[in-house]
């Protein structure tokens, strides 16, 4: 997905936003692209741990959108290890114990790989992450061209996972 927005502006209670749209035309999501999301999701708690230590109820949407991408990856679209299918189909009493927390341990899996990744992301790009806080700052919102100018500034497409 490109990011078209960002804000920091106060709207409703919610303290900041990245408005993204789709790729292309393409509104379904390949595994690679959820994980990407997921690593977007986890970036702000990623680097409020660098940059202080310690996090913020800040991050509390950032992980509902994290723990409901990563549960419905493993339990909906068949992109656990070894589980196929969707699960929710499945009655509750059908569903055994054992599998639930092989599931959910997936799904915490997936969580803390795509955490680790984010937090890599952010430790060797730090310096871009510094001026792009800067900048959002003064700004208090950066549209497209503004983003892409300070990604560019540092050789990265503005959407890059790398």
């Amino acid at each position: 997905k490109d990011v078209f927005k960002v804000s920091i502006l106060n709207r409703g209670g919610i303290l900041g936003v990245v408005h993204s749209s789709p790729k292309e035309e393409f509104y379904s999501s390949d595994k690679e692209t959820l994980l990407a999301n997921l690593r977007v999701a986890l970036g702000g708690y990623a680097a409020e741990k660098i940059k202080y230590g310690v996090t913020s109820d800040g991050v509390i949407g950032d992980f509902a959108n994290a723990m409901s991408l990563a549960h419905n990856m493993v339990w909906r679209l068949g992109m656990g290890e070894g589980f196929i299918g969707d699960y929710f189909l499945m009655p509750k009493e059908h569903i055994s114990e054992d599998l639930k927390e092989k599931l959910n341990s997936q799904t915490r899996e997936i969580i803390e790989k795509e955490y680790k990744k984010a937090e890599e992301i952010l430790k060797k790009h730090w310096d871009l992450a510094q001026e792009f806080v800067k900048i959002l700052l003064e700004k208090e919102e950066l549209d497209y061209d503004e983003i892409k100018e300070i990604f560019d500034k540092h050789g990265l497409a503005p959407y890059s996972h790398k």
